[in-house]
């Protein structure tokens, strides 16, 4: 019973203040978006990794010059 009390006043104290949950929310969910797009287009067989790595490293450079 108490759980459920405290749950519910968080919830109505964050849906209240704009600027602890919306805005954070809105953070969370663009950074979502960035990071997805950035592995949209991997693949998920090892072969695509493959040439991902390859077309990174196309001078044949280890990468940690």
């Amino acid at each position: 019973m108490q759980a459920c009390t405290l749950t519910k006043r968080s919830f109505i104290n964050m849906s209240r203040d704009f600027g602890y949950y919306w805005l954070r929310l809105l953070i969370y969910l663009l950074v979502t978006v960035c990071i997805g797009t950035i592995y949209l287009d991997v693949g998920t067989k090892y072969t695509s990794i493959l040439v991902s790595r390859k077309e990174r490293n196309w001078s044949g450079s280890s990468g940690l010059d």
